[in-house]
């Protein structure tokens, strides 16, 4: 083995296994320079690396790729025959300079898309009007530049030939569908129909069944150059000029492949992404939203949930693409296309249920091939329905596995929406919540900790050790610094990353002996109550306030005193909305007789929090935030990994700016960019889109910048202070620095 290092050849960041095959591969390339930049993420297997190379007929950055069984010159092929289609596609697919050949081990070394890692990003990362601009840009290159000169067949072809034709070995019955069906599903995978949600929808995996009778459908197909693996990670985009993007990763390139597969894999990986906690029910309900869906207009009309607004208007960019296409080449042929299109998405939706894995946690991989099939399924009705062919209604009933069950009612929805679906950023939220509260399940309790509220007004007397306490601070500390706390007490909180839980009625005595005297009470807690509200004032105005009171049995005149208290600090201000189980609850007829006249809406609380999970998915497994750190020894920078429920509790005292993905992981449930133009804080997001402007004060041999990078050059820590008036961007600036810096 090599020990790392040859003359001109640094390989002590190459894999050890891969040392002395790259040395052999750089020799046989008569390079003379070579170093590794840093490890890139390999989604086939292979070993992907930046390097820096120089070599005859090429000088700089290069992307290296190591593969063991899969030969590499395959890819470079393929590759080249994509560059062949048309000049304008060439440019967009990064060349292959060289290829290494040896037994089963093969290198590659291909440029690098955009001549810079940081010039662009993935196509996956991209959110709002720059996502919506891309995905169209995309949708019409891969008519357009993709296919110049599409041929079209003269005689009709079967659907499960066409079909086949796309998947090759992939959906034969020795897949991995059964298993989905079986398994996940609880279908015998030879069902020609099966009922989910009440709706009959045809077996998508029928089409390679005999006797299907989707198969017969005729098509007159059009055909072409297809990617293959049309993700969203193999399209990069440039954030400042969206007309810039390329493609990369063409191991399943054909020339004359059936089209619009690569629109509905892109379409349904972009839909995994950004729903993968998504419930089954919230994503049976998205992909009813998408039939019939053809372009932007018709968005408003389809939309099930209004948070999957935007998700749609990204996907009607994509199929406008197509329409637009049809109706201007070829509007004789519009028939046979749409039955294509929609085949598509059958074979898209089947292709990603057969995958080997979709997630490393294997619950979330499960549950994204379900959703998968019932993309495909959904496709699959939609065109039965346009063939006008009958779907079969006595088929088995779909139980996906682990699914939580929906809420029996739509009354929470009126309590989301009421609450400005608990939007952190439009808003601030204080939950008042007495004891009744315990009797609920354990899984709806914790529910409630993954709302953002700056305010828990606890009544249960068990105090920490009380039910929805214990339930909902697991989850609550991922998101939020929480502070609990006495009326004795006291804590600095910062209301917009933490939460203040205040126990209202838990001390003195223990919760077994008898509570407190309504004077006693009046006297320990509502000045720490007054308090509280008054800096939630301070550092929210001029946003609402929301007051979600969950009273039940609650004593009266506790929740009158409390709720008054609150509303002499923050009048003006409160948005009151009771939540009554039950039309004769107390609760909102006491409260009816303050100064501000609250909302009642009667819902099960039990409903509610199945309603809260249908609109946040389900909690995963998170990887945490990545951040530098210096070594203590060798004074370098490296990443370390800090907790979710560290760096929220961070969070509340300085601004995180993380140097991995996590940067790109913040909600995009709150308003767009045009927030920050109208004078909000600006967003990691906005920061990494350069929405902001350069100022000279920033950059420059004198700027800012470069007076923090020799600071700290010297020292780990320094602090400074930037002198501005209110509104001159002071704020924007600190955090462009930030952001410059964070690796």
């Amino acid at each position: 083995m090599s020990n790392g290092s040859t003359a001109g050849f640094d390989l002590n960041r190459i894999p050890e296994e891969w040392r002395d095959f790259t040395q052999q591969s750089l020799e046989a390339w008569k390079s003379e320079y070579f170093s590794v930049r840093r490890m890139l993420n390999g989604k086939s297997g292979a070993t992907v690396l930046l390097v820096e190379v120089k070599m005859p007929g090429r000088e700089g950055q290069a992307i290296l790729k190591l593969s063991k069984g899969d030969q590499l010159d395959k890819e470079q092929q393929r590759q080249e025959e994509a560059r062949l289609i048309s000049s304008d596609l060439a440019r967009r697919i990064p060349a292959v300079s060289f290829v290494f050949i040896e037994g089963v081990r093969s290198a590659l070394l291909m440029n690098v898309a955009g001549h810079g890692l940081l010039e662009t990003e993935v196509l996956a990362n991209a959110r709002g009007g720059q996502l919506n601009l891309a995905s169209q840009k995309i949708s019409s290159s891969l008519l357009t530049e993709w296919n110049p000169l599409p041929s079209f067949a003269h005689t009709a072809e079967r659907a499960d030939g066409l079909l086949a034709d796309w998947f090759e070995h992939r959906a034969a019955r020795s897949s991995r569908i059964p298993h989905v069906l079986a398994e996940l599903l609880g279908l015998p995978p030879n069902c020609n129909a099966f009922r989910y949600q009440g709706i009959d929808y045809p077996n998508p995996f029928g089409f390679t069944l005999p006797d299907f009778p989707g198969s017969a459908i005729e098509i007159m197909p059009g055909r072409g150059g297809m990617h293959g693996d049309f993700h969203a990670e193999n399209v990069l985009i440039n954030g400042s000029r969206v007309e810039d993007y390329y493609f990369i990763d063409l191991s399943f390139f054909r020339a004359r492949a059936p089209l619009f597969f690569d629109h509905a894999y892109l379409e349904l990986h972009l839909l995994l992404v950004q729903r993968e906690t998504a419930t089954h029910d919230r994503w049976h309900r998205l992909c009813r939203s998408l039939v019939g869906l053809t372009d932007t207009r018709t968005v408003e009309k389809n939309v099930l949930d209004q948070d999957d607004q935007g998700l749609l208007w990204t996907v009607g960019m994509i199929r406008a693409e197509i329409f637009g296409w049809i109706k201007r080449s070829f509007p004789d042929r519009l028939e046979d296309l749409k039955k294509q299109m929609l085949l598509a998405r059958v074979a898209a939706g089947l292709n990603y249920a057969n995958k080997r894995s979709l997630a490393d946690d294997v619950t979330i991989s499960d549950k994204k091939k379900v959703f998968s099939f019932l993309y495909a399924a959904t496709a699959a009705k939609e065109l039965f329905d346009y063939c006008r062919l009958p779907v079969k209604d006595d088929g088995p009933i779909a139980r996906p596995r682990d699914a939580i069950a929906p809420p029996t009612g739509s009354a929470w929805r009126e309590v989301w929406q009421a609450c400005g679906a608990f939007d952190g950023r439009s808003g601030a939220y204080i939950l008042l919540a007495g004891p009744d509260i315990g009797e609920l399940p354990d899984s709806a309790r914790a529910q409630f900790g993954r709302l953002p509220w700056s305010i828990v007004i606890d009544f249960d007397r068990a105090g920490p050790t009380g039910s929805l306490a214990l339930s909902a601070s697991t989850t609550l500390k991922i998101n939020r610094g929480l502070h609990q706390i006495f009326p004795h007490q006291s804590a600095a909180l910062d209301f917009e990353t933490g939460t203040c839980w205040l126990f209202a009625d838990a001390e003195p005595p223990a919760p077994e002996g008898p509570p407190l005297s309504l004077t006693q009470w009046r006297q320990r807690t509502l000045p720490k109550l007054r308090l509280i509200a008054s800096e939630l004032l301070k550092a929210t105005t001029p946003q609402p306030i929301h007051l979600v009171v969950l009273g039940g049995t609650l004593d009266q005149k506790r929740l009158e005193f409390a709720v008054a208290a609150l509303e002499d600090q923050l009048a003006g201000t409160l948005q009151t909305i009771v939540v009554s189980q039950a039309a004769n609850e107390p609760t909102y007829t006491t409260l009816m007789q303050g100064s501000e006249v609250p909302r009642n809406i009667v819902c099960d609380w039990t409903d509610l929090a199945l309603g809260i999970h249908e609109m946040l998915g389900d909690v995963t497994a998170d990887q945490g935030i990545w951040i530098p750190a210096r070594d203590p020894e060798t004074k370098s920078v490296r990443r370390a990994q800090i907790a979710p429920t560290d760096a929220a509790l961070y969070g509340e005292t300085i601004s995180i700016m993380p140097a991995g993905p996590a940067a790109y992981a913040q909600s995009t449930a709150g308003p767009d960019v045009a927030d920050f133009l109208r004078g909000n804080t600006i967003t990691l997001r906005e920061l990494d889109l350069h929405l902001d402007v350069d100022r000279d004060l920033t950059r420059g041999p004198n700027g800012v910048l470069q007076r923090v990078r020799t600071l700290l050059s010297g020292s780990p820590t320094e602090s400074f202070a930037i002198e501005h008036t209110p509104g001159a961007g002071g704020t924007t600036v600190a955090r462009r620095i930030a952001w410059e810096l964070r690796d």
